[in-house]
């Protein structure tokens, strides 16, 4: 809901720098639990602190009701050419050209991400002989691209638009998997930046594209699918390349990566194509 209503309401750079605090929120949670841990109060304290930021947050979006209901206002006073017959439509937007390239794109960004930071450390470790303590921080940096990536996003669409970014984006996650698969430990660390940065301004960007995709009317329908989607590929795909690395192709970790990849960047460029020839069309009927 958060997402749909951001990508109607609100700019590119604001998408970035929301997304950017899940990277902060991903970061202070196990630091919190940790810090705790290593008290006497135990694990038990450490829920309730997160208890009270849930609720913190809870509070807040009571409070910020009345700005949700000052949009919807503007906006019902705007579309009511939004039909009856436009509502029924919605219970059909998998047939609207370009939703299952969508849909796939997010399964596929999100089995690079999340295969990437659960079992990166394990490929240092088992692959390349490296110590736990040490695989661990290059693993992090994923994270840290991600967060970091994501505030830097925020400027960069104030000059270029997230299709340009989005490509840049894969391209950088691109590098970083080729220097994964070098076996060069000094590599490693730009490696796992690399792909964090390229992730940065994927999620956010595909999310905020939805409405000049595929129109405002459908777009809070499509968010949510997309996002059904993406959690498919977080939960399917690591579990899917766990059950191969007890197989015993944890050496091709990096390969796994890049096949999600090619799938991201096919379903991505196939969607702008089709965006390109619609304009084309709307352009010579005028």
């Amino acid at each position: 809901a958060l997402n749909g209503y951001v990508s109607l309401h609100y700019e590119a750079k604001h998408m970035s720098w929301l997304h950017s605090f899940w990277g902060v929120g991903a970061t202070l949670g196990p630091m919190i639990m940790s810090f705790f841990l290593l008290k006497s109060s135990g694990w038990r304290s450490g829920y309730l602190v997160i208890s009270l930021i849930q609720m913190t947050i809870v509070a807040l979006l009571f409070l910020s009701l009345p700005l949700w209901k000052r949009f919807n206002q503007e906006e019902a006073s705007s579309t009511k050419e939004v039909t009856q017959n436009t509502v029924k439509k919605e219970k059909n937007v998998y047939k609207i050209p370009g939703v299952k390239l969508a849909i796939t794109s997010f399964f596929a960004y999100c089995a690079v991400e999340m295969t990437t930071g659960l079992w990166g450390a394990s490929f240092l470790v088992r692959i390349h002989n490296i110590q736990n303590d040490i695989a661990a921080r290059y693993s992090s940096l994923f994270f840290a691209g991600i967060t970091l990536g994501r505030m830097l996003t925020g400027f960069i669409t104030l000059k270029y638009s997230f299709k340009t970014i989005i490509r840049g984006g894969i391209f950088s996650m691109f590098t970083g998997i080729l220097l994964l698969s070098s076996g060069i430990q000094v590599l490693f660390i730009a490696g796992f930046l690399l792909i964090g940065l390229g992730c940065a301004p994927v999620f956010p960007g595909m999310i905020h594209e939805t409405p000049e995709r595929f129109g405002k009317v459908y777009a809070q329908t499509i968010i949510g699918i997309q996002m059904a989607f993406a959690y498919m590929g977080s939960t399917f795909s690591p579990a899917v390349f766990g059950f191969l690395a007890g197989k015993g192709f944890l050496p091709y970790f990096p390969g796994y990566l890049l096949l999600f990849l090619m799938v991201l960047l096919g379903s991505t460029e196939s969607i702008n194509l089709l965006i390109k020839r619609k304009e084309e069309k709307i352009k010579a009927s005028a």
